[in-house]
């Protein structure tokens, strides 16, 4: 109820000239102390935004198309267990999100950060893996994915997990 009458209402305000409030912070915590304070009093004592906050602020940044703070986000993943931080995050982010992210500048830099952490991780991928991530967790990033992509995911599979793909 906060996020949705206080909080999102005034982070989507347009009549400002730093919709968002992102000017003069350096990466999450900091926004997240700058604007929103006491109400992630939690935040400051674990010292990072849990995968599933992550993703609520994907989806707000998402629709105001900053990518600035999108790349914040990402960071915040990347600290710790990676691999697992992204998959709770993309989890949580299709339960939020209800659709696609229909940016597709936003939606180009979330599946590049997301490829970038998880193309380490293919040579351990089994079947059932692929399966889940290229089926499920990544099907409102995929229009963005390239051919390059495709190229690096290519080299690093057999037949069988081509078929799955």
């Amino acid at each position: 109820m906060i996020y949705t009458y206080f909080i999102s209402a005034y982070l989507y305000r347009t009549a400002t000239s730093d919709p968002g409030c992102v000017s003069n912070v350096t990466d999450i915590k900091d926004w997240t102390e700058k604007n929103i304070g006491m109400l992630f009093t939690k935040f400051s004592s674990q010292g990072s935004l849990s995968p599933t906050q992550i993703a609520e602020f994907a989806v707000l940044f998402a629709t105001q198309n900053n990518t600035k703070m999108i790349d914040m986000l990402f960071s915040c993943l990347e600290e710790g267990d990676a691999l697992q931080s992204t998959a709770e995050f993309l989890v949580a982010l299709a339960q939020n999100s209800k659709a696609s992210i229909r940016n597709p500048v936003v939606r180009n830099i979330m599946m590049k950060r997301t490829f970038d952490i998880i193309s380490s991780h293919f040579s351990i991928f089994s079947k059932a893996a692929w399966i889940d991530w290229f089926g499920s967790k990544l099907v409102p990033l995929l229009p963005s994915l390239t051919a390059e992509m495709l190229t690096t995911m290519m080299s690093r599979v057999d037949c069988e997990i081509y078929h799955v793909m």
